[in-house]
């Protein structure tokens, strides 16, 4: 257990460790609380696996897809390149339902080339304690252990089966899937289904993100990148921006990174600058193109209103911390007639003159961005 550098696929039933070689090292099978199929991380040799074994050219690199539960490891060489996406299916099956069976995915998509891999399919069921029967129909391998016979594993693969029991090399020339399930599939298993399957947890887990996601400066950046640190100057320490900083130290405890505050260089040059970078952003084409940006990203674009230069810093530099603890601020701002009027004592809309609300607007640019 000397690299414990794992990925997890899951689907809130079980949950399989894939390394960082693509092999999964560890599941229980189908449940959580069920013994073992893969416990390679703790036995090597007696443990059982399922992985890909690829000659030492090969780069192997790993990441999720973005904002998805899908684990995606790469196999690159001069000879061709493939990526191993791994799932296990999860999605609204009904208004207050999921489907969430027993399966587990392994989506092999060809990239180019002509790459070349054996498939070290080692299954030990019941946490290794018997000895591991296989079954090779033109279906589907059946395995299941001698200490258990009722606990069966069954492995579906559009690449030929004895190929995969053999270990023998197989050239990739197109897209390939293998399906791991707990039961015997009553419906035909194929690519075809597979991706409908991949698209539909694809679909979930994007959906799911977006309505969790925190739309807070430096979120997308430590996401992807999970620095050791961040250096900042020391300006956030206080004021409007210290509640940045509470969050992106928050983001970074969480797996271990950390925050040095570089002193903040105060002089003529650097107030310039800012100015210099205040009055570009404050600038309408810019707003404009942000807003854009905003609403093709987001589902919602909180917006307040804003009546006045005071009011438009308020909306600007107001954080609100919510229930679970996260940050959020507001993306955009908007002026009312009717409140435009009202904060200048006039009745009626129509007796503030256009050139008045230009001036509203003029006077909160100049102080926000």
């Amino acid at each position: 257990m000397s690299n414990l550098n794992y990925g997890v696929v899951g689907n809130c039933r079980t949950a399989a460790l894939i390394s960082e070689k693509g092999s999964i090292d560890w599941l229980c099978f189908p449940d959580f609380d069920s013994p073992s199929i893969f416990a390679s991380l703790l036995d090597r040799e007696r443990g059982g696996s399922f992985g890909f074994d690829v000659t030492e050219d090969y780069h192997i690199s790993q990441s999720y897809v973005p904002h998805t539960n899908i684990l995606s490891t790469s196999f690159s060489s001069k000879e061709g390149e493939f990526v191993v996406l791994d799932y296990m299916p999860y999605y609204r099956s009904c208004e207050n339902a999921h489907y969430l069976p027993a399966e587990l995915y392994r989506y092999v998509r060809w990239i180019k080339g002509k790459p070349r891999f054996k498939v070290n399919y080692v299954p030990a069921p019941n946490y290794a304690q018997g000895k591991v029967i296989h079954n090779v129909t033109s279906e589907f391998i059946e395995s299941y252990c001698s200490s258990d016979n009722k606990d069966r594993q069954y492995l579906y693969s559009s690449l030929p089966l004895q190929n995969i029991e053999q270990k023998k090399e197989i050239i990739l020339e197109k897209d390939e899937f293998f399906l791991l399930s707990y039961n015997e599939k009553v419906i035909p298993v194929d690519i075809e289904r597979e991706k409908i399957e991949y698209c539909r947890t694809l679909v979930y887990w994007l959906n799911w993100t977006n309505r969790t996601k925190r739309y807070f400066l430096y979120n997308d950046v430590i996401e992807k990148l999970h620095p050791d640190y961040v250096v900042h100057g020391d300006n956030w320490k206080s004021g409007a921006e210290k509640a940045v900083r509470d969050h992106v130290e928050k983001l970074l405890s969480s797996y271990g990174g950390q925050i040095i505050d570089v002193p903040y260089t105060y002089s003529e040059t650097v107030k310039k600058a800012d100015d210099r970078l205040r009055e570009r952003l404050g600038m309408p084409e810019f707003r404009r193109k942000r807003l854009r940006q905003l609403i093709e990203m987001v589902p919602v674009v909180k917006t307040m209103e804003a009546h006045s230069g005071l009011t438009g810093l308020i909306v600007e530099k107001t954080v609100v911390e919510g229930l679970d603890g996260r940050l959020d601020q507001f993306d955009a701002m908007w002026i009312s007639s009717l409140c435009d009027s009202t904060d200048r004592g006039k009745p009626d809309i129509e007796l503030v003159d256009m050139t008045s609300r230009l001036r509203t607007v003029n006077d909160i640019m100049e102080v926000t961005t």
